[in-house]
């Protein structure tokens, strides 16, 4: 019953961190658009298309806007859940790695490979949160700026000012949760050299 509800927890968290690929890809998708808008308005110059192109980078700047809250929710929310889950995989790894090395005690190695699986899911998640806050800041250095009006220029210029303030998932606001796995091979190495 306790794996059933760990792995019905783990995905629903998986299933708002995968959300956000969509958001990201819909993002992509508009920006194309307003690149192919900024050219054609190019070819025919029109007040027409000036005023479509504003309106179509103030919804831009509402998705992007929507986006970075989402990111920020999501961080909130599972803050102490994040750290919970983190801090008792890490000390289940700790000491189950030990049993290992000290005691050859065989029934931790199926300890430690569901308390990996359990750690994974999570530095997953946060990876893909450092991922497409990576795209979302190429997304916006890939539209056509130096076509746009100098007001636009400065709207483009303060969404990538904010995207490169990332939200990131962490363990209880220590460390990042792609840094995980490095420190436990730390602590690992720190023990065997502490027996050894």
């Amino acid at each position: 019953m306790g794996a059933a509800g760990l792995a019905f927890f783990d995905g629903m968290f998986m299933t708002y961190a995968a959300n956000l690929i969509g958001y990201v890809e819909v993002f992509r998708h508009e920006s194309n658009e307003l690149n192919e808008m900024l050219v054609e308005q190019q070819r025919e110059n029109s007040t027409e298309k000036k005023e479509m192109i504003r309106e179509k980078l103030r919804h831009i700047q509402l998705q992007h806007q929507d986006i970075i809250h989402y990111e920020c929710n999501l961080r909130d929310k599972y803050f102490y859940v994040c750290f919970t889950h983190v801090t008792t995989s890490v000390v289940g790894i700790t000491v189950a790695l030990s049993l290992v090395y000290l005691e050859k005690y065989v029934p931790c190695y199926a300890i430690l490979g569901m308390f990996m699986v359990q750690l994974l899911v999570f530095c997953v998640l946060g990876t893909i949160l450092t991922l497409k806050n990576e795209d979302m800041i190429t997304i916006l250095y890939d539209i056509n700026w130096y076509m746009l009006e100098k007001p636009e220029k400065m709207d483009l210029l303060h969404m990538l000012h904010r995207s490169q303030n990332v939200v990131e998932l962490s363990v209880g606001g220590l460390t990042p949760m792609n840094m995980i796995m490095k420190r436990i091979y730390s602590y690992f190495m720190m023990l065997v050299n502490f027996v050894n």
